[in-house]
């Protein structure tokens, strides 16, 4: 009897990667207390630099009341991508985070951007992201390229 060799696809799942980042703040008045609660126009702006230059990216959380920002106890937090896509943003750099609060009247009343700008760093997640078991990915060969290869 030959012998047969069957083929068979296993389905596999893969889950989506959620493109937004979880940005936390807190919210103070000029006397460091809490602000009040409320609804608060924010907007949004990733930069190259610390201080200075064009944002990359910038999302306007003022424009809809329900696109606006919950503050309870001077807390909020945004998934920072929901409104506008950061997927056209390079993540291969170094990244500021600049805010701008625009208060909680029903219309935005903008007092500049805050200062400093917040530096963005990775998660562990995403430093693991870039090993294969336990070997960082500055190693390995790539076949769709000409490598340089020394012993």
């Amino acid at each position: 009897m030959p012998l047969q060799i069957v083929l068979e696809l296993i389905p596999y799942a893969e889950a989506a990667f959620n493109q937004q980042i979880n940005y936390q703040g807190k919210l103070l008045d000029s006397s460091s207390s809490p602000v009040a609660n409320g609804t608060y126009h924010m907007r949004f702006y990733l930069y190259t630099t610390a201080t200075g230059g064009t944002s990359i990216w910038s999302e306007d959380r003022s424009t809809a009341l329900g696109d606006r920002i919950s503050v309870t106890s001077g807390l909020f937090s945004v998934m920072l991508g929901s409104s506008t896509p950061i997927t056209s943003v390079d993540f291969n750099q170094t990244l500021y985070l600049g805010v701008e609060v625009g208060g909680s009247g029903s219309s935005a009343s903008w007092d500049g951007e805050m200062s400093p700008r917040k530096i963005l760093g990775a998660v562990p997640a995403a430093l693991e992201a870039d090993r294969l078991d336990g070997i960082n990915g500055a190693s390995f060969l790539r076949s769709d390229a000409t490598n340089a290869t020394t012993t």
